[in-house]
């Protein structure tokens, strides 16, 4: 029994492991001989599911042990967390410090959360809440990745001034760990999009103090902007934004609860990403493993089907935006059915190359070319315009298809 079988699980909602799991979150430590009443199994039956569940927390170096989770805090809260927001969506109570932690980071920050973004932050908050009250004394100990990139950092010294704030109550021996915890979970959700100012100002702050992390993500880049043979003009921040989520997630916390099984993985590729793509990405991952850096050999190595994943989906995102998107207006007399006949025809004889966006003409639209079989009497200065012959013959497609592609590499 593996993590993906698990994940993808039809029962997994109703099953022993889950009720097991739940409890235990609920109470943090539970009584062996409670659970084997309250489950209504034998002792050698619970002792089986502990086993299997056990197979499944190795993962995330944590363990069931004397009725409660055993390991570092911080994995076991990144645990529930992956739980709740893959496979069993856990109720999250109406909390009005909650809120109010939310939009104290989003008028510092300049930068509204949106819903999925807010429900993630609260559910974070939530466990580890509930982690206080259930547990007495936890391991605190948190990766040197954290604590380097809290240090010297503005962004987190506000992060955890308004936890102080607000969370008075939770004992001051706790509160670098809770706050410490909460700005890596901030890293690794993707709470922030590309466009945030905070997120660049992030990027300059870690990098300006020449992280572990900064040196991993330049040796990353490195090895993608190589195979992808990209030019520096051709590398958008929103795709350093990309790398950077897929890179810092293993890299501050062991385990994931969303890699595919085989048989969905294989869907997934051959119903979505090309040969080609995949080909690339079995290049890079190849090449990233081969790195001159030890640490981002050691972390892809380790977790060689999670950035498989990622990066089929980012490079796959990647290229798909590096198609131009070519937007032609069709000013003609013809008849709807010859329109959609000839929007058709450049359609499919075009697709391979360019992103087509074909619309019936506006005065006033700024458009790539403009196709016509007749005079227009108020077109812009400047305006790329085509006289169609007759209905169209071949050799209009043919000279269109020329001058598409000339706006295209220009």
């Amino acid at each position: 029994m593996t993590l993906n079988k698990l994940y993808l699980d039809d029962v997994f909602h109703n099953s022993i492991d889950c009720q097991i799991l739940l409890l235990m979150y609920r109470k943090g430590k539970i009584n062996l001989h409670e659970l084997i009443l309250k489950l209504a199994i034998s002792e050698a039956s619970l002792y089986r599911h502990i086993q299997h569940i056990n197979r499944v927390l190795r993962e995330f170096k944590i363990t069931i042990r004397h009725g409660q989770l055993v390991g570092p805090e911080l994995q076991i809260r990144y645990f529930y967390y992956q739980l709740f927001t893959k496979v069993l969506p856990l109720e999250i109570q109406p909390n009005i410090l909650h809120n109010q932690y939310i939009e104290h980071l989003e008028s510092y920050f300049a930068y509204q959360f949106n819903t999925v973004a807010t429900q993630r932050i609260k559910l974070w908050i939530t466990i580890s809440q509930q982690r206080q009250l259930t547990i007495n004394q936890f391991d605190q100990q948190l990766p040197s990745a954290i604590n380097e990139l809290s240090r010297d950092n503005i962004l987190f010294e506000r992060i955890n001034d308004y936890y102080l704030q607000l969370f008075a109550r939770t004992p001051n021996a706790s509160v670098d760990f809770e706050t410490k915890a909460l700005f890596a979970m901030l890293l690794s959700t993707s709470v922030f999009n590309s466009y945030a100012t905070v997120v660049q100002k992030f990027a300059d702050i870690y990098q300006h103090n020449q992280t572990e992390l900064s040196q991993l993500l330049a040796a990353f880049n490195q090895v993608i902007r190589r195979e992808l043979l990209l030019q520096p003009e051709q590398w958008p921040f929103n795709f350093s934004k990309l790398l950077f989520d897929a890179l810092v997630k293993p890299y501050l916390f062991n385990g994931e609860l969303t890699t595919f099984n085989p048989p969905a993985a294989a869907y997934y590729r051959q119903f979505y990403f090309t040969t080609e793509l995949q080909t690339l990405v079995a290049k890079v991952l190849v090449q990233l493993k081969q790195s001159a850096c030890p640490q981002l050999r050691l972390l892809v190595a380790t977790n060689n089907a999670y950035f498989q994943h990622c990066l089929l989906l980012i490079l796959n995102e990647f290229q798909g935006q590096q198609q131009r998107e070519i937007t032609i207006g069709l000013a003609t007399d013809f008849t709807d059915i010859f329109e959609h006949l000839l929007i058709s025809k450049l359609q499919r004889q075009l697709h391979d190359q360019w992103l087509i966006n074909i619309t019936m003409y506006q005065p006033g639209h700024d458009y790539d070319l403009v196709i016509t079989n007749q005079t227009l009497p108020i077109i812009a200065a400047g305006q790329r315009v085509y006289q169609l012959t007759q209905l169209g013959t071949k050799r209009d497609i043919h000279n269109i298809e020329e001058i598409i592609n000339y706006i295209g590499y220009k």
